[in-house]
């Protein structure tokens, strides 16, 4: 069984209150996997940005064409 300390009632009360909880404290190894996972989640984000800009800039070509043509 799990005893609440006044820490955990503080902390649920100022929680309730709006106040952020304190980041968990990790180890240099916790730390650096997070580092490596935010990096790739950094990654994955740019790389779906410049596959949208490709995109984006295959349709304005073909609609340019489209309007040269229809011209």
């Amino acid at each position: 069984m799990v005893r609440l300390t006044e820490e955990h009632l503080q902390r649920a009360y100022d929680y309730l209150n709006g106040v952020p909880l304190p980041e968990p404290k990790r180890t240099e190894a916790e730390q650096k996997r997070m580092d490596e996972f935010m990096k790739s989640i950094q990654r994955a984000a740019i790389r779906q940005i410049e596959r949208e800009a490709e995109i984006w800039e295959a349709l304005n070509k073909k609609w340019k064409k489209e309007a040269l043509d229809n011209d």
